[in-house]
């Protein structure tokens, strides 16, 4: 069933070695027993950020749809709105059942419907979010029933998109329940996005702009926002914006497991995504370092829709007059979080290059970028240093007569997976900038 489920992805015109999912692929299906961590249905590491849930009591109200197989619950203050969640929940399942996504695996007849179920709530962790229930026994993966909640004072405008979102998250425990729930809902987000053009249900990209050390592992909103625009950012650049790369990634995670208690937490989506990466000839501290850049100087050049953002704030700013200039982390990096110094040069001496020094804490691999900028704000070209465990990184920076500024990124990347990564893990730098002796 394995190998069937996986033929349905690497199937096509190209040769089986040619697709980007071969070498995860064939990983999947070696056999051998399992000795990777596992996890909890209701609870672990991968599901650390979701208390247990209890599934709500049947509403007093209950709308279900004639064709497809939703229901929703509210109380009598609802009973006005609950048609209407209903139609948006309808469309949000066509959508996914037309463009490939899976659907919300049955429930069994829990909370008295034999039809997926999304309660209508105050006080919600999230707008919108789906619990893992129970581990399904018919399939040859894993697979676990939901339920979903959608808080009932959703504005008008946020229904369509949150509704989307909700069932996305139900249809991906269908597939995965042993993923981060962080990723299920930068998932989802990517879903919203592909439909609707917003990110995720009341998702704010402005957030992620605003508070880059962050980065995009973990469970802020700021690093679920990030984590969506750089799924989105990749789907876009290797399969045009079809999603088809972030379906495949949770087909390419999906596993079987001994038990609801003994869920294999590995091969986890970061994992396939570095996997698909490494066949695309790319690597995920690369494509990390040039969203990283990107996002700074111009997030709309993204494709994503971004146009409308600001900037992403910087850390400190100065002035080729004024060198030699140090700056230090007010506040630390998290994993693949960047920090951003620009130093202005309105009058250059192209005999005086720029020296930039990076002294950073030594528990971290360390990205150091630096871009000339024209007086556009365009670039006028990028280097780099080799990404390094070392705390120490150099970069000589030659300016040109049309130099303008230099934008200096700093980006910290985990020691070591992205999904084995210790519970703590920020860290602080210091940029140091000056001419040479």
């Amino acid at each position: 069933m394995v190998g069937t489920l996986l033929l349905s992805l690497l199937s096509g015109p190209a040769a089986a070695q040619d697709s980007p999912f071969q070498a995860l692929a064939e990983h999947l299906t070696a056999r051998g027993p399992y000795r990777g961590p596992i996890v909890a249905l209701d609870g672990g590491p991968a599901l650390a950020t979701d208390a247990e849930q209890i599934r709500p009591a049947r509403g007093e109200v209950v709308w279900c749809a004639l064709e497809r197989p939703l229901c929703v619950h509210g109380a009598r203050q609802d009973a006005a709105r609950a048609p209407q969640v209903l139609a948006a929940l309808g469309r949000a399942y066509d959508w996914l059942l037309l463009s490939g996504w899976p659907l919300p695996y049955s429930d069994g007849g829990a909370g008295g419907t034999l039809e997926h179920d999304v309660y209508l709530v105050a006080g919600a962790q999230r707008a919108a979010v789906a619990y893992p229930e129970q581990l399904a026994s018919a399939t040859p993966l894993d697979s676990a029933s939901s339920f979903a909640l959608l808080d009932r004072s959703l504005p008008e405008q946020a229904l369509s998109a949150c509704a989307l979102a909700a069932l996305t998250e139900a249809g991906l425990l269908a597939r995965d329940p042993a993923e981060a729930p962080q990723l299920r809902e930068a998932s989802a987000a990517v879903a919203v996005w592909l439909a609707e053009g917003t990110w995720g249900c009341e998702l704010d990209a402005e957030q992620a702009q605003r508070e880059p050390r962050l980065g995009s592992l973990g469970a802020e909103p700021a690093q679920i926002a990030a984590a969506a625009q750089w799924l989105a950012w990749l789907d876009l650049r290797h399969h045009g914006g079809s999603g088809e790369l972030v379906r495949g990634l949770w087909e390419l995670a999906a596993q079987r497991s001994d038990g609801p208690s003994k869920l294999h937490a590995r091969p986890t989506l970061w994992e396939a995504l570095e996997r698909v990466l490494e066949r695309a000839g790319e690597t995920l501290d690369a494509d990390a370092e040039e969203l990283a850049m990107q996002r700074a100087l111009a997030p709309e050049a993204l494709g994503l829709g971004l146009g409308a953002l600001t900037r992403v704030t910087l850390l400190a700013e100065g002035t080729l007059a004024k060198l030699p200039f140090a700056v230090g982390s007010r506040e630390p990096l998290a994993s693949y979080g960047s920090a951003y110094v620009r130093i202005e040069a309105p009058a250059v001496r192209p005999d005086r290059p720029l020296r930039v020094w990076l002294r950073a804490e030594p528990d971290a691999r360390w990205s150091l970028l630096a871009t000339r900028l024209d007086e556009r704000g365009q670039s006028l070209g990028t280097i780099a240093a080799p990404p390094r465990k070392l705390p120490e990184s150099f970069l000589p920076i030659e300016l040109t007569p049309d130099t303008r500024a230099v934008l200096i990124a700093v980006t910290a990347l985990p020691l070591q997976r992205p999904e084995e990564r210790a519970a703590f893990d920020e860290h602080h730098f210091r940029i140091i900038v000056a001419h040479p002796e």
